[in-house]
């Protein structure tokens, strides 16, 4: 209800204030999850040193010029993140992972750090902002490294609804189009509901479509250069 809530929101800022579709973008984004999961304690099934395992994220995003050089940005996407560790039982090496599933509402702000210099400086864009989860699945794979067994089970109860985040990240237009991106995941809140501390950490790297006016359709050769950007569209 929480998720809802705040999607009917950001939808309606991102369409309602000083509306022009020429300077608001829309469309998909997919990418790769390097996460892990920042924990000081461990119990019996649950060991302190974590590593690092790979997931995916896929989703929407929506952003809104606010000035020629600031953007408002929200997204929407289901995203895969844990942790992977060993651990011994009963003289066997077991390989387990922490396959967690969310739904991951960012809200961003952007700017341009550079301008005035080359086309390609200038679509560079810097993004912070916040990042909340929703939790809906936690499942646990081991794998007995001796023999190569594997068991899965679910483990939902262990891990707490909500998850909140500091997200920071850059990203670049490579056309008018596709966006690569890197983002950095800072959880700031303990996802566990049996252990005291623990928190998300994930780096995503992935790419974005635009679904947006090309300049063609702005006559962008009366527009001053950085109004050409990818970024700005600007109807004269």
């Amino acid at each position: 209800m929480l998720l809802k809530s705040l999607s009917i929101l950001i939808l309606f800022l991102l369409t309602t204030i000083n509306y022009s579709y020429s300077q608001t973008t829309f469309g998909p984004k997919a990418g790769m999850n390097v996460a892990n999961i920042n924990s000081k304690v461990s119990d019996a099934d649950f060991p302190a040193e974590l590593n690092y395992r790979l997931g995916y994220y896929i989703g929407a995003f929506a952003q809104k010029h606010i000035k020629q050089v600031l953007i408002l940005r929200a997204e929407l996407f289901y995203s895969t993140k844990g942790a992977s560790y060993s651990a011994f039982n009963y003289n066997y090496q077991i390989k387990a992972s922490e396959d967690l599933h969310y739904i991951n509402l960012p809200i961003l702000f952007g700017c341009r750090p550079i301008r005035n210099l080359s086309s390609s400086s200038e679509n560079l864009f810097l993004f912070i902002g916040a990042e909340l989860g929703y939790f809906f699945e936690a499942r646990t794979i081991n794998k007995i490294a001796q023999n190569g067994t594997s068991t899965a089970g679910y483990i939902n109860s262990r891990y707490k609804q909500f998850d909140k985040a500091l997200a920071v990240g850059v990203s670049y237009l490579i056309n008018y189009f596709l966006e690569i991106e890197a983002r950095y995941n800072y959880g700031f809140k303990n996802i566990f509901s049996d252990l005291d501390a623990g928190a998300n950490r994930v780096f995503q790297l992935g790419v974005a479509y635009h679904f947006s006016k090309s300049p063609s359709d702005t006559n962008s050769s009366k527009l001053p250069k950085y109004q050409k950007s990818p970024r700005y569209y600007h109807s004269n």
